[in-house]
Order: structure tokens, then C-alpha cells, then sequence
């Protein structure tokens, strides 16, 4: 984190130098000449300013992905809040929020299902990307089976890497693809 690199950029070069200069005075020049001793002690604080500045460059790195991705995790907010904000027709408002989703996302295929909290079912909405017809072998799912049961009962998301090698994935035209 930034805490952690901001006292680790000042606390570990002071201590880095105290100890260093301890052991050129204690150990390197009672073993070596003083001239040695100093040569040592440079090749040390050189590694020492090495190791502190891949240190630091990593986490600045770290930090600036997290960044880039919040600013990319806003940015699909803020076109789905503009989506969402232009229309009032819903089957409209589905499509372009769930066509921005996938665009921030990267991915290949989304969709919306509608809960029917009475039966406690979900019922199949809008898809939006690859194999729109296979999606639809199955348009209903009760609350807890299948991938939009389960993000019902949840409340979790749910992203899947490989649907072919889920046991939840219940839509085998999909697999056919």
C-alpha cells in the first residue's frame, strides 16, 4: 500500500545507512583496508538502492493497476447510469446497459433475467453476445439453480472462465457451440 511504501522510502534507507556504516566500521575494515571497506560498503548502499527501487517501482505498479481498473469499474457505471438515464422503455434500457457491460467487461455473452418474487422464479429478459438462440434453451430458472439462480439466492456475482467445465451450467446448446 501507499502507507507501507511511504515509511518504507524513508525509515529503510536511514536504517539501511546506520547499518551499513556499522558494519564497514566493525566488520569490513578490521577484515579489509579502509579503502576496501569503502569500496564494499559502495557495492552494498548500490544493491540496497536497487532493491529499495524495484520495491517501490512494484508498488506504485500495484497501485496503478488498482487505479486503472477502479476508473475502468467507474467509467461502466457512469455509461450505464447514462444508459440508464436516457430511456424509459425497458426491453431499450436492458440492451444498452447489458451492451456496456459486456464492453467493460470483455466478455462474450451476458444476460438479464426478471424475478418473479411470487413464484420465486427468473425469467429470461434480454441476452446480449454469442450464441443468442442457445441461450434461450432454457428460459426459466427457479431461485438457486443454474447461474441466474444462484446469483438470485446469492445476491453475488457470478463470473464463469470455462462454462463447459461448471456442473451449474445447465444450457447444453450452449456447449454445443
Amino acid at each position: 500500500s501507499l502507507r507501507t511504501l511511504r515509511w518504507a522510502t524513508v525509515l529503510g534507507p536511514v536504517l539501511f545507512i546506520i547499518g551499513l556504516e556499522l558494519v564497514e566500521d566493525y566488520v569490513f575494515e578490521p577484515w579489509l583496508s579502509r579503502w576496501g571497506a569503502h569500496v564494499l560498503a559502495f557495492a552494498l548502499a548500490a544493491a540496497g538502492a536497487m532493491a529499495v527501487s524495484f520495491y517501490v517501482f512494484r508498488t506504485v505498479d500495484k497501485v496503478e493497476a488498482r487505479l486503472r481498473q477502479q476508473n475502468r469499474d467507474l467509467a461502466a457505471l457512469n455509461a450505464i447510469s447514462e444508459v440508464m438515464s436516457g430511456s424509459l422503455e425497458l426491453n431499450e434500457l436492458l440492451d444498452r446497459a447489458l451492451e456496456k457491460v459486456l464492453e467493460v467487461t470483455a466478455t462474450e455473452a451476458a444476460e438479464v433475467f426478471l424475478l418473479d418474487d411470487a413464484r420465486r422464479e427468473l425469467t429470461f429478459k434480454i441476452h446480449r453476445g454469442l450464441f443468442p438462440e442457445a441461450f434461450r434453451e432454457i428460459t426459466h430458472f427457479p431461485v438457486g439453480e443454474g447461474f441466474p439462480g444462484l446469483v438470485a439466492a446469492t445476491g453475488e456475482a457470478l463470473v464463469v472462465a470455462d462454462l463447459a467445465a461448471d456442473p451449474r451450467f445447465m444450457r447444453q446448446a450452449v456447449l454445443a457451440q
